[in-house]
């Protein structure tokens, strides 16, 4: 009988009740990967093609019009003054931000930070 037709007849115990003492009993998690182990790889491979690496932040988060204006003001003092790290640069930074959609939207919404920063690498 399978655990479909087991639970359909209440035959099986739910995995999801927390008094049920088989829940995660033979559940094992290893983290393979994470967002600092990305940006490590990230600078790594900026540094090996010859830039000056900077890991800004593991943790970003706002909305994706605010985050972007504050990576093209830093692209702007890297150009002007040589602040916080010198030319060539790679800024490296990770998380997730936030495109609030007004409307319907369309789906393109959500490139638009990617976008955005497209368009500071061209400064």
């Amino acid at each position: 009988m399978s655990f479909l037709e087991k639970k359909a007849r209440e035959e099986q115990v739910s995995t999801q009740e927390p008094e049920n003492p088989l829940l995660f009993s033979q559940t094992h998690n290893v983290i393979i990967g994470s967002n600092l182990i990305a940006l490590d790889a990230a600078r790594a491979k900026g540094e090996e093609l010859g830039y000056h690496t900077l890991i800004l932040s593991s943790s970003v988060q706002g909305e994706t019009r605010e985050v972007a204006r504050v990576y093209a003001a830093i692209a702007r003092e890297i150009l002007t003054s040589g602040n916080p790290i010198p030319r060539p640069a790679c800024v490296i930074s990770g998380d997730e931000t936030t495109v609030t959609i007004k409307g319907e939207g369309s789906g393109a919404e959500i490139r638009s930070l990617r976008w955005q920063q497209l368009s500071i690498s061209r400064v």
